[in-house]
């Protein structure tokens, strides 16, 4: 399916019906990852017409596993907070889940929260595929980049009244360690939502980044200065040798080139970052334009 072609609840509902009873569904009328998911859902035994809760955490536990990703939680309320502000009267819930698709937190417009509740979309509860089957949580989760799972595309039929768009968060080691997610009824989907839940995962990846590596070098630098400082520049943490320690998404894509010539400071800038560290921190902005092996401009 194009990304830009309309969805409709009708077709999707008649792929989804097919495949429940063949094991297949028509091409194009579902994207290869929800069928790739389905395909899953049904492998683990998920019960299409599962209405049953399953495992909600006790508020102990909860709070247990909240403490275990207190990192990611701290970082990801303030972001969930100005997510909601954004889509505020909507309709729609933002959830914040972890690596394994427990929902830890949840905020959204009060009704909608009431209808989530219903279907176990609550704080407590785990979303990933082998417990809930197709969802945008949990398939994100297996296929780690973001996904718009819609309507019927949904693999548990009481589920089909819901849109949701979900984004892996990465670690600074580029591991999921969580997930964001809008969910809301299909019938008032926005097209901009999944930008939405993208925008704000990198934010919150970023500050993950920063607060892992707070006692180490953290260089960020962007091919167009603009973007300088945003969440879309690259960042590279160093040891204060120079050595590579992680990069983030944005890195990891414009270094890719250079991955087979190692990527530690003096590789990538033609200078030792010790030779660099002085001038930095005599409250120098140490911004400046350095020139890739690859020829790459970057400030």
């Amino acid at each position: 399916m194009k990304p830009s072609q309309p969805l409709d609840p009708s077709l999707i509902r008649r792929a989804h019906d097919q495949f429940l009873s063949s094991g297949n569904a028509p091409r194009g009328l579902v994207p290869d990852y929800i069928q790739n998911s389905w395909a899953r859902s049904h492998g683990a035994g998920v019960d299409a017409d599962q209405v049953r809760e399953i495992g909600r955490l006790s508020p102990t536990a909860l709070r247990e596993a909240e403490d275990r990703l207190h990192n990611l939680v701290e970082e990801a309320s303030p972001v969930m907070d100005r997510l909601h502000r954004e889509i505020s009267g909507t309709g729609s819930v933002v959830l914040l889940c972890g690596p394994d698709g427990l929902i830890l937190r949840s905020v959204g417009d009060p009704e909608f929260l009431q209808r989530a509740d219903r279907v176990a979309l609550a704080p407590g509860v785990c979303w990933g595929e082998q417990e809930k089957g197709t969802n945008a949580i949990g398939t994100a989760i297996v296929e780690q980049k973001p996904v718009i799972v819609f309507a019927a595309q949904h693999y548990v039929q009481t589920h089909h009244f819901l849109t949701c768009s979900a984004a892996p968060i990465l670690d600074p080691l580029g591991r999921v360690t969580g997930v964001l997610d809008i969910t809301g009824d299909y019938r008032s989907h926005q097209t901009h939502t999944m930008a939405l839940v993208k925008m704000s995962a990198q934010i919150v990846e970023r500050q993950l980044f920063r607060r892992h590596f707070r006692d180490q070098v953290v260089l960020r630098f962007h091919p167009q200065l603009p973007y300088l400082g945003s969440i879309y520049d690259a960042q590279v943490a160093f040891s204060e040798d120079g050595r590579q320690l992680s990069a983030n998404g944005a890195a990891r894509e414009l270094l890719a080139p250079l991955a087979a010539l190692g990527c530690d400071f003096d590789t990538l800038f033609g200078l030792q970052l010790t030779e660099a560290l002085p001038t930095m921190r005599n409250g120098d902005s140490g911004m400046g334009e350095f020139v890739l092996p690859d020829g790459t401009r970057v400030f």
